[in-house]
């Protein structure tokens, strides 16, 4: 079970990091994904609430990975 926290823990932290890591880079610089998200009917996602909510949620997640990969770090240690 120890491993399958470890792994899980790092599948949240690049999932997190990479939705967190998407909306940043559509905040600061919108037009690289304007034109592929209009043309596939999400221009929606262009406004800035949604993309900051989207961080959020990333970073969230991210930190939730982070902790399952330190908390099972620090009891492997003391073992």
């Amino acid at each position: 079970m120890s491993t399958t926290n470890h792994k899980l823990g790092g599948v949240l932290v690049g999932i997190g990091g990479l939705g967190a890591l998407w909306a940043l880079v559509c905040c600061v610089a919108p037009w690289i994904f304007a034109g592929a998200l209009v043309a596939m009917g999400l221009g929606f996602l262009l406004k800035n609430v949604v993309i900051m909510a989207v961080a959020v949620v990333g970073f969230l997640i991210a930190f939730v990975g982070w902790q399952l990969m330190r908390k099972e770090k620090g009891q492997s240690e003391t073992s």
